[in-house]
């Protein structure tokens, strides 16, 4: 997915799924707050789906 602003995105946190909101993207950096942290990959997918607007996930696999 490409950095947009207002767009939600997730990445590990320690042991924790950690879902951001990108609130500047520039060429050179990008930049987001905090929203909140999930303990499952699964919650943190179907947690940005919904907060992205896209429903939800169909089929949710996690690639290492």
């Amino acid at each position: 997915m490409k950095a947009e602003t207002g767009k939600y995105h997730f990445g590990r946190r320690f042991d924790y799924w950690s879902i951001r909101q990108w609130t500047l993207v520039t060429d050179k950096n990008i930049f987001s707050d905090h929203i909140k942290d999930v303990r499952t990959y699964e919650e943190a997918v179907t947690e940005v789906y919904r907060l992205n607007g896209w429903g939800t996930p169909k089929n949710i696999r996690k690639i290492n």
